[in-house]
């Protein structure tokens, strides 16, 4: 398909714009999907945001059709190659679509969480949290003897794979993610001089947002604006480093799944006119890649920049709400504040108002496919028994010059009947 450079942009705006416009394709005509309430429901969202801005988001599964080269038999002379359109020699299939550029701050996030609030709703960690949910329910139809669109049964017990192991997952997002891959660019679009100056860093050591526009290549968390209220939510830059180790599987799925290699991050597809390629070589590769230890290193699988000229119309005013969809599947969810939109937090978070994508959602479903874990006391002691995962996240946030803190979200796996 396309040559890998580690950590800097490849030129292939066939392949960008392929993913892109497939992306775009399903965002702009749900009706081809959805139904009724549902079909209701995604357009009033969407027509929120004719006057906001907000980041589009599109994890996206990029399958190779079976041509008559790769089925001839293997005895046969290997027929002389024809050039195929790319379009025509690859399934582009959108597994999410989902907007989003609010991040829950701290404050909120211990008086009201307990495993139910989405603290980031920045559109592309939705998209990867949404993938574990698509996941899970997949996983949860192959159980009930039902076929699945993108999983099947692995070889071990109580393992699955991919259908086509030649799958690769793009992630297409309509704006450069935030943080250091995008410092750059803000630094030089911003008309407020104010904010080159060392404002310091959050009590943890980790700069907040667009503080100290002079340094490059460390760990900045979310979000951007220095009026607002505290977050300790890493930024999409640092977070899309981690998966380039740990793939694009949750917690949730991880030991659901034989081989994660397979799931790991293959493209990111941004669009051309803000690429720099000098920021997404150092976020990606250069500012970490000596800092990790040589035994994790087995693990980074790196991604590659795709550019796309496409390009997705929005506004000035940011949007609160969020859309969570998979036209694979036909879900749908809006959120606004990190939980369902229109239900309230005033009294604590109930259960039937929080997203299925919640930590507690989740973990609900992977108990149901794996009984082992109900039998911890709690979320943290779960994370905790991880213990591989736990010990190359730990490696990598450290290569990254220190991750500082998180917000606490620990809540109880005793949930009775469910």
């Amino acid at each position: 398909m396309v040559e890998d450079k580690p950590g800097f942009v490849n030129n292939d705006l066939n392949l960008g714009n392929l993913v892109s416009s497939c992306a775009l394709e399903c965002y702009n005509h749900p009706e081809k999907v959805l139904k009724d309430k549902q079909l209701t429901k995604y357009r009033s969202a969407k027509n929120g945001y004719l006057d906001k801005f907000t980041v589009l988001a599109s994890l996206v599964a990029i399958i190779p059709k079976e041509s008559e080269q790769d089925s001839s038999d293997e005895g046969e002379p290997e027929p002389k190659r024809r050039k195929v359109k790319l379009e025509n020699a690859l399934e582009v299939m959108p597994l999410t679509l989902t907007t989003g550029l609010k991040t829950m701050p701290n404050e909120r996030i211990q008086k009201l969480s307990n495993g139910r609030l989405i603290h980031d709703c920045h559109a592309e960690i939705l998209s990867i949290r949404l993938l574990n949910l698509i996941i899970l329910n997949e996983i949860a139809e192959i159980v009930k003897g039902r076929t699945s669109t993108l999983l099947r049964k692995a070889d071990m017990p109580g393992k699955y794979t991919l259908i086509n192991k030649k799958t690769q997952f793009a992630l297409y997002i309509s704006e450069i993610p935030c943080g250091d891959c995008s410092i750059d660019n803000t630094k030089h679009g911003s008309l407020d001089k104010t904010e080159w100056e060392d404002k310091g860093t959050t009590k943890t050591g980790v700069a907040r947002g667009r503080n100290n526009f002079d340094k490059v290549g460390i760990v900045r968390t979310k979000p951007g604006r220095s009026d607002s209220l505290v977050s300790y939510s890493k930024s999409c830059s640092d977070k899309l480093c981690l998966k380039q180790f740990t793939s694009l599987l949750s917690c949730h799925t991880y030991d659901l799944i034989e081989d994660h290699s397979l799931f790991y991050l293959k493209y990111l597809v941004l669009p051309e006119a803000k690429i720099n390629t000098t920021s997404i070589q150092r976020c990606f590769y250069g500012r970490f890649i000596d800092n990790v230890e040589e035994r994790h290193l087995k693990n980074f699988k790196n991604l590659s920049v795709l550019p796309t000229d496409i390009i997705f119309e929005t506004k000035n005013t940011p949007c609160n709400t969020s859309i969570l969809y998979s036209p694979m599947t036909a879900f749908l969810q809006v959120l606004n504040n990190g939980i369902k939109d229109g239900c309230s937090s005033k009294n604590g978070i109930k259960a039937s108002n929080q997203s299925e994508i919640s930590r507690e959602s989740l973990m609900k479903k992977a108990i149901l496919l794996n009984r082992i874990l109900a039998s911890f006391e709690n979320y943290q002691c779960f994370k905790e028994s991880l213990a591989e995962r736990r010990s190359l996240k730990l490696a990598v946030k450290n290569g990254l010059g220190g991750w500082g803190k998180s917000s606490s979200d620990n809540f109880s796996l005793h949930f009775g009947k469910i």
